[in-house]
């Protein structure tokens, strides 16, 4: 269940799109006697129950407020996949406006930074993502540093790609961000040897930041990256999430 949690961010926000994921998860549906059980666990602090009901009233039930209530209720029982699916939740605003009762930034960032904080890797990138931006947050460069750094070091090739922009326009010492803007170019590189568009960024990155280092830098830096891709590949095996 926690990792059906993860990969499906159910939100469906109309009718239509109800209707749609309905037509293709006809297992997600929870007959009346399963409901009267799983509310029972639920209400006993089954993380899981409260999620399969969420799924339930989100996609079968047609009843979102419903939903979104068993939602809170695993997010608030500490379950990460229900934490990042109710900041995903409250960060969405529907074409005609009939959500916008629950379109909360900053409650949203609170619990982004909760499934970041328990290792969800689509959270820690999202939550670096609101840093750069100020979204829901107080806009900050090296938290968004921090949290881009923690997903890319256990192989989050889009959260590279931030890093690599964001030091590309840091305001700090020029060598300092070179440096950096290189290493995490040439991490990039290698989790990306499949080829693709981040291989292609990647690889140009390197090639046009490789003149400007020493001698020294460019020693400096590529043992800092060689030891990033190591840790990765411990963490991982397969190393890059494609990008949707």
């Amino acid at each position: 269940m926690r990792s059906l949690t993860l990969i499906l961010l159910l939100i469906v926000s109309t009718v239509s799109e109800a209707q749609d994921f309905h037509n293709r998860n006809e297992s997600l549906e929870v007959k009346d006697s399963e409901r009267r059980l799983l509310v029972q666990k639920a209400h006993a602090g089954d993380a899981a129950a409260c999620m399969r009901l969420f799924m339930h009233f989100n996609v079968w039930g047609q009843n979102q407020d419903m939903g979104r209530y068993w939602l809170i209720q695993a997010a608030m029982l500490n379950d990460a996949g229900a934490q990042f699916n109710l900041a995903i939740v409250l960060r969405q605003k529907s074409p005609d406006g009939s959500n916008a009762r629950f379109y909360d930034l900053q409650e949203s960032s609170f619990w982004m930074r909760k499934a970041a904080e328990q290792k969800v890797i689509f959270a820690m990138f999202e939550l670096g993502r609101d840093y750069l931006t100020g979204t829901g947050v107080e806009k900050s460069e090296d938290e968004a540093i921090k949290w881009l750094g923690l997903a890319s070091r256990i192989g989050d090739s889009m959260s590279m790609v931030e890093l690599v922009r964001l030091y590309e326009h840091r305001s700090e010492s020029a060598d300092q961000a070179v440096s950096q803007e290189y290493v995490w170019s040439r991490v990039l590189q290698d989790v990306s040897s499949a080829g693709g568009a981040d291989a292609e960024y990647s690889s140009a990155h390197v090639a046009k930041l490789k003149p400007k280092l020493s001698t020294k830098q460019l020693e400096a830096s590529e043992r800092l990256a060689n030891e990033i891709v190591a840790e990765i590949k411990r963490h991982t095996g397969a190393i890059s999430r494609p990008n949707p």
